[in-house]
């Protein structure tokens, strides 16, 4: 197929197109040799280690396609075979954004704290924070948090051994250098959202999570009044598909919380609102 355009302007419209709209990529793949070369690096961009037929053709692609193609990445032990983890933690330095499920592996620090992330993801633990407290060394001074703008902490209480709840444990997140977005799943945020509020002032948005709005209102109705303008209760019934939408470009709660903080700061609604119900 001859081009019609100019080459550069021709891949940017193929692009823009992949970008928008991902369903449209296995059609563009299809138009000739060169777009084919362009557009197939966008089906990788995210990559999700439970889904069987993504992990089969990222295995069929050679480490060099992948060193600068994987710049978002799931990782779910439950279902991960941890050498192809491995792999691509190591062997994608491009990566930006990381969601990790449950349970991960204390082996896997070396190739995070070598990654430079922007968004980071993860479950607070006993297979990962305590166990750095238990040597006296908080785990949020390690190098893979130096890079981190957006963190989300989630805890479930229903892991075998009890995490620590007090500020003491986690007073480094006032220190990380380049955070300035923060989230809590519920339980953490009964116990350090306050005191998060009170001493990271560089801290632009910190969100307390909900998996519903019933839950929302009730953390609301029973927390004291806050009026720091930062702070946004947000439910998301679906994190991990919220995860997905913004490693994609869409909207995310991250994107909805920094609208409701906006309205705030203009006076469009009452400073002392923070539960997000639109």
């Amino acid at each position: 197929m001859d081009p019609i355009f100019p080459r550069e302007l021709e891949r940017e419209i193929f692009e823009i197109a992949a970008i928008g709209n991902r369903q449209h990529i296995p059609h563009l793949l299809l138009v000739c040799r060169r777009v084919h070369q362009w557009i197939d690096p966008y089906l990788y961009r995210v990559v999700d280690t439970s889904d069987a037929m993504l992990v089969a053709a990222v295995k069929a692609k050679t480490d060099a396609f992948l060193k600068h193609t994987v710049r978002h990445l799931v990782v779910d032990f439950h279902h991960a075979e941890e050498d192809l983890v491995k792999a691509l933690l190591f062997g994608c330095p491009d990566l930006q954004t990381l969601h990790f499920a449950p349970d991960m592996h204390i082996d896997l620090l070396p190739a995070l704290d070598a990654l430079q992330l922007k968004r980071l993801t993860m479950w607070v633990d006993n297979a990962f924070f305590p166990l750095s407290w238990a040597s006296g060394s908080s785990m949020l001074h390690r190098p893979m948090f130096l890079f981190i703008t957006h963190l989300e902490l989630n805890y479930d209480g229903g892991t075998t051994t009890e995490i620590a709840l007090t500020w003491d444990e986690w007073t480094h997140l006032a220190s990380l250098p380049a955070l300035t977005h923060l989230a809590f799943s519920e339980i953490l945020a009964r116990y350090l959202l306050l005191p998060t509020l009170e001493r990271c002032g560089r801290l632009r948005t910190v969100v307390a999570l909900f998996g519903n709005m019933k839950e929302a209102r009730a953390f609301v109705e029973d927390f004291p009044v806050i009026t720091d303008p930062r702070m946004v209760a947000i439910a998301v019934t679906d994190l991990f598909d919220d995860w997905v939408r913004q490693a994609r470009g869409e909207d995310d709660y991250w994107g909805r919380a920094e609208a409701f903080i906006a309205r705030k700061r203009r006076g469009d609604i009452e400073a002392t609102r923070y539960l997000l119900e639109d």
